[in-house]
């Protein structure tokens, strides 16, 4: 091999190792940097507290609503009518934390420190830092309307602002055949939720409490609306026939 081949060859090695390393802390600089629309959020307990009465009590009164309708309405009979809930970001990082104990979200919860959520125009994201070495992980949740009601897609997850693959998230159908069973869930509502997990665009079906006496149940729910704006979630769920 002669001298010029060989100086040729190392000035090409080295601008592979160059481009190697520049790459190597591009990644790194992708994965533990935040998003823009990060912002931390301190855990108070006490608003913590009254955001979960404050759910409870919206979860009570649209379980008093349907119950009073399901009395005057049957599907077979007429179409049900719509109950309009409304949840602050507050409120439902309020929440949070009675979502330790259950199912896929008791996995990651025990990863995670500081889970919220954020509500940004349009779309929620859920993010929270990983306790072994504080990147950030998130997902998002987009809505779009269309003229048969809201549409929902939930994106890849990320590291910092990296994407990550969508196999991290589709794992979950298996826990949610395992846990939501007791009390049962409707079955639209788990082929949406495995739907949504799969990456799929859906028109959201969601479960609403039916509390009347001997009939503890809860119902299939279309969402016909949905808004995110301001940090207020706005829905109109209309219960449907079916298990």
């Amino acid at each position: 091999m002669s001298m010029r081949v060989r100086k040729l060859l190392i000035r090409v090695l080295l601008v592979v190792a160059l481009l190697a390393i520049v790459f190597a802390l591009s990644v790194r600089g992708l994965l533990v940097s935040d998003p823009g629309w990060y912002r931390h959020i301190e855990i108070d307990p006490n608003a913590q507290a009254l955001g979960q009465r404050q759910v409870q009590d919206q979860i009570a009164q649209l379980s008093n609503s349907v119950s009073a309708a399901h009395l005057q309405t049957r599907p077979a009979d007429a179409q049900w009518p719509t109950f309009d809930v409304e949840f602050t970001e507050t409120q439902l990082n309020g929440m949070i934390s009675r979502w330790e104990g259950w199912g896929p979200f008791e996995k990651v919860l025990k990863e995670v420190s500081e889970p919220h959520l954020r509500f940004l125009e349009d779309r929620v994201v859920a993010a929270g830092r990983l306790r072994s070495n504080g990147m950030l992980v998130s997902i998002e949740l987009s809505v779009e309307p269309s003229p048969d009601g809201p549409k929902v897609t939930l994106g890849r997850p990320w590291a910092g602002r990296m994407p990550l693959a969508r196999s991290l998230v589709t794992g979950y159908n298996d826990e949610i055949d395992a846990k939501l069973h007791d009390p049962p869930v409707p079955k639209q509502t788990i082929d949406s939720l495995k739907a949504l997990l799969a990456g799929d665009t859906i028109a959201p079906i969601v479960t609403v409490p039916n509390n009347v006496v001997g009939e503890r149940e809860l119902l299939p729910a279309k969402v016909e609306k949905l808004e995110i704006k301001d940090g207020v979630l706005r829905a109109t769920l209309r219960p449907i026939a079916g298990k």
